[in-house]
């Protein structure tokens, strides 16, 4: 017979079959007093979702595969397109310094 501890093991729970995830859920309330203790949780791949009146969450950490996207870059973006739709003259490439 497995023990609570045999079932939990590595972050599994076998009782919801195989590669189920266990994931804490935590109060805003909570986060906020133990910010540290869930990012670090995170970190290490603990499935970590708060919850809020506003819906619930993930907190993952930041990976290279992630896309991170500046108001300048959105800024840019809707330029373009407002130029790409004839509503807005854009200097030419040559005259454009980043």
């Amino acid at each position: 017979m497995l023990s609570l501890q045999d079932n939990f093991t590595n972050g599994r729970n076998s009782s919801f079959g195989a590669g189920a995830t266990v994931m804490e859920m935590i109060s805003v309330r909570e986060f906020r007093s133990n910010q540290t203790k869930y990012l670090r949780k995170a970190r290490q791949g603990q499935q970590v979702i708060l919850t809020s009146r506003e819906g619930s969450f993930k907190i993952e950490p930041i990976t290279d595969k992630d896309v991170i996207v500046t108001n300048e870059i959105l800024a840019s973006l809707a330029s373009m397109k407002a130029h790409i739709k004839g509503e807005i003259d854009l200097p030419n490439a040559e005259d454009i310094v980043f």
